[in-house]
């Protein structure tokens, strides 16, 4: 059996990484060694640079969904499930940027849950 239900995406939220590179004193963002605060201090990719810089990339995107009535659907495989389950939530971090678009607030998606195999 599978649990059919329609959730509408409340959220997508990208988050940014950064982290730091080696540079020359010279760079327009150079930094001195002192600049780099991490938990377990000085990378060992950054030892013995003259400077160094924070690159920003892409980290991952969060996307939260809230479950939608099938009310006034008849027809809708999405009926049974809410007509027992009033409430439902779903949150996802995404790490592959091809997926970055695919979700947007405000549009429902169809999701489907089935047991797939038995762990033990």
């Amino acid at each position: 059996m599978a649990v059919v239900a329609k959730m509408q995406c409340v959220e997508a939220t990208a988050r940014a990484t950064q982290h730091w590179v080696a540079c020359a004193a010279e760079h327009p963002d150079a930094q001195p060694l002192e600049a780099f605060n991490g938990w377990y201090g000085l990378a060992p990719w950054l030892e013995g640079a003259e400077a160094i810089r924070p690159v920003t990339g892409h980290g991952s995107t969060d996307v939260s969904f809230k479950a939608v009535s099938a009310q006034g659907e008849k027809d809708d495989p999405n009926r049974e499930w809410a007509a027992y389950t009033p409430a439902g939530a779903l949150s996802m971090t995404i790490n592959n940027p091809s997926l970055l678009r695919h979700f947007e607030p405000g549009v429902e998606y169809r999701v489907t849950i089935e047991k797939i195999r038995r762990t033990e």
